[in-house]
């Protein structure tokens, strides 16, 4: 469409004005046969073509089936550390249940999780009546029993132990691994010294001090425990460790 000038010699206004808004609708729609507008270039993020970004949950870790094999693994070995009996040490007058190194291993091993897991279930066995504790013993009477604060808090040591142990992994030695596997063993104390003098009628100064009888034995089976935990990582890992992610 042509404009023909006034008599001043200027096109009319208002015919140049809707030229102008046709031109920018046209514009609009190049290269766009939707005839929606063309959207702004993205600057890399992720964004869908209306611009509202798009919400992805976080993905939420299952257990593997590795994962699941591991902590059946370590609550068999715990259930038949609990076959063998009581071993007596005469030299300092205490005894050894070694039922508690399957809860050191196994959270030296395969970490704080999965060993709190084989930990709760052989829980479960023993109050299904299995006989899978020290000396062939089971049933729920047990965790009811006066030495059940040391059953219920194997768990929480097992936790413990797979915490320190991933804490200190890249320098993890004998030393450092025995002594988390003390730290883990001292932690079924308190819960297991204040139920048995709750069920026991047992003064609570002698129940304090009670724990320093069970003290040599917990660090002879730290040693052993330090020892299996740091020749299994050179051979074979199998702590879950974080990953790195990698940012282009």
């Amino acid at each position: 469409m042509i404009n023909t000038p006034n008599e001043n010699g200027v096109a009319d206004s208002n015919t140049a004005a809707t030229n102008l808004d046709a031109a920018t609708s046209r514009s609009m729609t190049v290269g766009n046969d939707t005839g929606q507008p063309t959207p702004a270039i993205q600057d890399g993020s992720d964004q869908t073509t209306n611009g509202t970004a798009n919400l992805v949950p976080p993905k939420t870790r299952s257990l593997s089936a590795k994962d699941l094999a591991l902590i059946a693994l370590f609550a068999a070995l715990t259930c038949a550390l609990g076959v063998s009996p009581v071993i007596p040490l005469p030299a300092i007058g205490v005894t050894l249940a070694v039922q508690t190194l399957g809860m050191l291993l196994a959270g030296g091993v395969i970490g704080a999780k999965r060993a709190a897991a084989a930990m709760g279930l052989v829980i479960v066995l023993v109050a299904i009546g299995l006989p899978v504790l020290t000396g062939g013993q089971g049933g729920f009477g047990k965790l009811i029993g006066p030495t059940a604060g040391f059953i219920w808090s194997w768990p929480i040591g097992a936790a413990i132990m797979g915490a320190l142990a991933r804490r200190w992994w890249k320098k993890l030695t004998v030393v450092t691994a025995g002594c988390a596997a003390v730290i883990a063993s001292v932690s079924l104390y308190p819960l297991g010294q204040t139920w048995f003098a709750l069920t026991t009628g047992l003064p609570w100064r002698t129940a304090i001090w009670a724990w320093v009888a069970y003290l040599p034995g917990d660090i002879i089976k730290s040693v052993l425990a330090a020892i299996v935990i740091v020749t299994v990582k050179r051979a074979y890992p199998l702590m879950p460790l974080p990953t790195r992610s990698v940012t282009s």
